[in-house]
């Protein structure tokens, strides 16, 4: 018996220890599905059990509804029936022959539909129930019988009061029905209502198990998930402070996190590596070189004066490589904001110098201006909201349009709507074809202007530029109209309310 008990203890602390690496094995995203599935599944159960226990209790009391209304409806036409009766056998005649059939056919129906079933219904209930049905065949033979004979004889009187000694068995018979019938309902309904002052309890106890295992489960998450983030942003701290020769951090993760510390660990050792490699290269050079200092320092002075040379000599291709060099060290860095920003700036002055064509694709135009709205979504914050939107129907692929077109309207829009007001606001960019015509439209519901200096505007742009309109957009509506001829410009604006412009191209 005591090998048998370790045998089983031992068994036990191995399924455990197999479920746990199991489970430390499984990714993040399983981890969560399963944490999601089993709080729904809770969930499911807790609503299907209390469901099921209110229909059940609603089925049984509609059940003893519907007792009490049979008893009712056969008591209450058996009581019509023996009205008519007696009114057909004290006076004959069509009107109460027809009240007494029509009696009998409602009584016979409702007599029909009371349940006969002893799997349902107590064996008392039960036998009343077959007294009944058979008394009244019974009864429906004696009483056809009487009808049949002549009114007044003794035969008459005899066999009318046998029929109505056999109204008094029935009606007793369904008042003991009604009698058996409502205790028997009495007590279902007792026990079920007992049941049903329980159920909360059943509930809570529900609930209170489905919160302790969402507890159970939510504290292995976090002890999977947070506390080795947690350790990894301590041990980063402290790298951060220079400390490079901080443990390394260990965690029991095989999932994503685990492959994240590893790759922390490598990291680190990489860099205390390169960091002593340095350190020696430098004390080296440093013994090696003392007597060729002043040599250094002479060609130092001529790589600055190269490098003023160079700095007045910069050439685009130069800033791109610089911009690169930023973005790569900002993505080892994990400095996904600016490595995204320097991304989207290096490309702005790529476009910008590279575009010698009077037109491009309208998919280079939205990919440019997706890059300048993120430099000025981090720029403003949640000051300025953008949305761009543009229609499914038009192949941004195949359309052209004129070079450098929305980001001038865009900028505009920043510097002279969105931009000044204090609470900031929203500038929209819409694309959209109508009647074979595309239209291209910037909206911001900046400070806008008034009239006289929306006529003033409109007066400059034909004009080729003021000092109330920017270069940009002049420059955009010159080519527009070089470009495609035929197109239209149109200024809406109205003040504190916000201003439109839309060029609608036409070839």
């Amino acid at each position: 018996m005591e090998t048998s008990k370790i045998k089983n203890e031992k068994m036990k602390k191995i399924t455990k220890e197999n479920l746990r690496k199991y489970w430390l094995r499984q990714s993040l995203n399983q981890k969560m599905k399963f944490y999601v599935v089993a709080i729904i599944s809770l969930l499911v159960v807790a609503i299907g059990i209390s469901f099921g226990l209110l229909y059940s209790y609603l089925s049984d009391f509609n059940t003893i509804l519907k007792n009490n209304n049979y008893n009712q409806r056969v008591n209450a036409a058996f009581e019509k029936q023996v009205e008519t009766y007696h009114n057909y056998t004290s006076l004959k005649n069509d009107t109460n022959k027809f009240a007494y059939q029509e009696a009998s056919i409602e009584f016979s129906e409702a007599l029909g539909k009371l349940p006969v079933d002893l799997t349902t219904m107590s064996k008392e209930r039960y036998l009343i129930t077959c007294a009944i049905k058979n008394t009244y065949e019974a009864y429906q033979r004696q009483t056809s019988h009487v009808l049949l004979i002549e009114r007044g004889t003794d035969v008459f009187i005899r066999e009318l009061y046998d029929s109505l000694d056999m109204q008094g068995y029935l009606q007793e018979y369904i008042h003991k029905l009604i009698k058996v019938t409502l205790r028997e309902n009495d007590e279902i309904y007792s026990q079920k209502l007992e049941f049903f002052y329980k159920m909360p309890y059943v509930l809570i106890l529900l609930a209170l198990a489905a919160v302790i295992f969402i507890i159970v489960v939510g504290r292995s998450i976090v002890q999977l998930v947070l506390n080795p983030v947690m350790k990894l942003a301590e041990a980063a701290e402290r790298i951060t402070e220079e400390e490079y020769d901080v443990p390394d951090v260990v965690v029991e993760n095989k999932d994503e996190i685990g492959q994240l510390v590893q790759a922390f660990n490598l990291m680190k050792h990489s860099t205390l590596k390169s960091i002593n490699a340095l350190k020696e290269k430098n004390d080296i050079e440093n013994k090696l070189h003392k007597e060729e200092v002043r040599r250094i320092n002479m060609e130092k002075m001529v790589d600055a004066m190269k490098m003023r040379i160079l700095q007045n000599q910069i050439k685009p291709h130069f800033l791109f490589n610089t911009l690169n060099i930023i973005s790569g060290m900002a993505r080892l860095e994990e400095a996904d904001t600016t490595r995204e920003m320097t991304m989207s700036l290096s490309k702005l002055l790529r476009y910008n110098l590279k575009m010698d064509s009077d037109v491009v694709y309208l998919s280079s135009e939205l990919s440019v201006i997706k890059d300048y709205i993120y430099i000025q979504e981090k720029r403003f914050g949640a000051r300025i909201k953008f949305q761009l939107k543009v229609e499914e129907e038009i192949d941004v692929n195949s359309t052209l349009i004129p070079t450098f077109t929305l980001q001038p309207l865009v900028e505009n829009a920043i510097i002279h709507g969105v931009g000044p007001k204090e609470e900031g606001g929203t500038v929209k960019i819409e694309v959209f074809k109508q009647n074979r015509e595309l239209y291209i439209v910037v909206a911001d519901s900046g400070m806008g202007m008034s009239k006289e200096k929306l006529k003033l505007i409109s007066k400059e742009l034909n004009n080729g530029g003021g000092e109330n309109i920017g270069i940009g957009v002049v420059n955009v509506f010159e080519r527009c109209k070089s470009l495609f001829p035929e197109s239209i410009f149109e200024v809406l604006s109205e003040e504190n309310v916000g201003t439109t412009v839309s060029i609608r191209l036409k070839k």
